[in-house]
């Protein structure tokens, strides 16, 4: 059986919410640290070496792992790739993602309508945010949200 992938899911160490007060802190603690006098042309260099070298983009940067989501036969499967580091951090380096196996499984019968497959999928999702080792950090179901409703399930698994 060809799996047939069609969506991944990022998911980062925290929100950006949760990272954005993180990098503020930061932000303030090596502001003081460096004694930059209070001048607006200082607090903006600051700001822009500070951009460049200590903190960088959260969409990019703080991504600890992977949901791939795919059909295998008639079922929806998510597989997660974590990066294989004993501590996780915001400051991660040379991260290396590794394959941890099944997030979840899901058997869709042909007569479950397209949009009862999309809340159960949902379902699947959110609640991984409650098992290990999603705990904690922040899956990225934003622009899955955003296109999920659109895609007629039944076609994609291939019921006519």
């Amino acid at each position: 059986m060809k799996e047939k992938y069609f969506f991944t899911i990022p998911v980062y160490i925290c929100s950006p919410e949760e990272y954005n007060k993180k990098r503020e802190r930061y932000f303030n603690n090596q502001f003081k640290r460096y004694k930059v006098d209070d001048s607006k042309e200082s607090k903006e260099l600051f700001e822009e070496a500070f951009k460049m070298y200590l903190w960088h983009p959260w969409k990019f940067n703080q991504i600890v792992g992977f949901i791939e989501l795919f059909i295998w036969g008639k079922d929806i499967r998510g597989e997660y790739y974590f990066i294989s580091s004993k501590r996780l951090s915001v400051h991660q380096k040379n991260k290396k993602y590794t394959w941890c196996g099944k997030a979840f499984e899901m058997g869709v019968y042909f007569e479950k309508q397209s949009d009862t497959i999309y809340k159960t999928l949902i379902e699947h999702l959110e609640n991984l945010r409650n098992e290990k080792p999603f705990k904690g950090r922040y899956i990225d179901l934003r622009e899955f949200y955003e296109i999920s409703s659109f895609i007629d399930w039944k076609r994609l698994l291939g019921y006519k």
